[in-house]
């Protein structure tokens, strides 16, 4: 919530990268992450994202996926690596 400026309940269900990915941004982030879901491989990206301020800047996150006893994606969970001078 600090980081990203909106409240947890209002992102239930919402698309992560038209929340907090810059237009600009989205096609090339949701390519990327397609490509790391393809490989189911836990990794880490550069993302650029919109910060609370309104203000934009490139951040490492972690991606974690959540396979199924299939070994199919169910899920994703980013971690932002490091969440200082964010206000």
């Amino acid at each position: 919530e600090t980081f990203f400026g909106v409240k947890n309940e209002d992102c239930i269900n919402k698309n992560f990268i038209s929340l907090f990915i810059p237009e600009t941004e989205q096609v090339r982030t949701t390519k990327s992450m397609k490509m790391l879901m393809k490989r189911r491989m836990n990794d880490k990206m550069k993302m650029k994202l919109t910060t609370a301020n309104g203000k934009t800047r490139f951040e490492d996150c972690f991606v974690t996926f959540s396979l199924n006893k299939l070994n199919t994606c169910e899920g994703m969970i980013l971690s932002i690596k490091k969440q200082q001078d964010h206000e």
